[in-house]
């Protein structure tokens, strides 16, 4: 499967939607754009998550990450925020 990128105007938007949470950890913007493109990698393609391409990070890092904003409900609330439009 190709890469998974964000454009400029949905990472704003998922930024702008993680900063509402006090729960999560953003740290560098750049390196948070890189674990949610490869979570959806992982969604997009099927794969397991050892399959992650390195360029997203190392794969058991990601996961790990992805299991503590699941138990947040953090993927939960975003696919709420985020549900009427149509472009995200």
């Amino acid at each position: 499967m190709t890469k998974v990128k964000l454009s400029a105007s949905e990472w704003k938007r998922i930024k702008g939607f993680l900063r509402t949470r006090s729960d999560v950890y953003i740290g560098k913007p750049r390196e948070c754009k890189r674990f949610v493109e490869g979570v959806l990698w992982v969604a997009r393609s099927g794969a397991q998550w050892r399959l992650l391409p390195g360029s997203y990070g190392e794969w058991n890092s990601v996961f790990k990450r992805f299991d503590r904003w699941a138990e947040k409900g953090v993927w939960r609330a975003m696919m709420e925020h985020f549900a009427e439009d149509a472009d995200m």
